[in-house]
């Protein structure tokens, strides 16, 4: 068997904590349990990982990665701000039925680390992660349709986060799609009266 690279490492041993996370929950990830899963050494998790928590920062990164490349890939030039947005949105959505317990394990981490004495602050960097994902969309959305946001990006992003977090688990519990294309629906179009045509450049 041919030697793995430490990327590579890294990649099996986050590929191998989603699948912990999907199927025992967030407490069962141990390092024990992640090299067990990996069919690794716990000397192997330590010479690519400093700490668990590094190690679900980059789950966390790896699982956001996912969604906004599937909103990005929905985002093309020329199109309408409303319908743009929607289909960003729906591109997200599309991820979630997909993948839905991968999203039940985000929501687990989320709490998690806001219960567990010391891991507080892995749920600010999860909502980092997000928060600076849904900043890429955002930007490539103005960019795409010719517009400039009326409020700052940051605030943009922040409240797609919010919207998000709702849509996700609205779906995840009542599983109603045509509820959820509505908020879409509705959604896209708040988010549109947040633009305004891009100014021209004069030069």
């Amino acid at each position: 068997m041919p030697r793995m690279s430490a990327v590579e490492r890294r990649r099996e041993l986050v590929e191998a904590t989603v699948r912990l996370m999907v199927r025992e929950g967030v407490p069962a990830v141990t390092t024990r349990a992640v090299v067990a899963e990996a069919g690794m050494t716990l000397g192997t998790f330590h010479y690519c990982f400093a700490s668990k928590r590094e190690l679900l920062r980059e789950v966390t990164a790896a699982l956001v990665d996912r969604e906004a490349r599937a909103s990005l890939a929905a985002v093309e030039p020329g199109g309408g701000v409303r319908e743009t947005v929607a289909g960003a949105l729906e591109a997200f959505l599309a991820v979630v039925r997909e993948r839905p317990r991968e999203q039940q394990a985000l929501l687990e981490l989320t709490q998690y680390a806001l219960r567990t004495e010391g891991e507080e602050d892995l749920a600010v960097l999860q909502y980092d992660t997000y928060r600076r994902a849904a900043a890429t969309v955002v930007s490539s959305v103005a960019r795409a349709c010719g517009v400039a946001w009326t409020v700052p990006e940051p605030v943009v992003a922040r409240t797609v986060v919010g919207m998000l977090d709702g849509l996700t688990v609205a779906l995840l519990v009542d599983g109603d799609e045509a509820a959820a294309r509505e908020q879409v629906a509705v959604l896209a179009g708040c988010l549109a009266g947040l633009t305004r045509p891009a100014p021209v450049d004069a030069s």
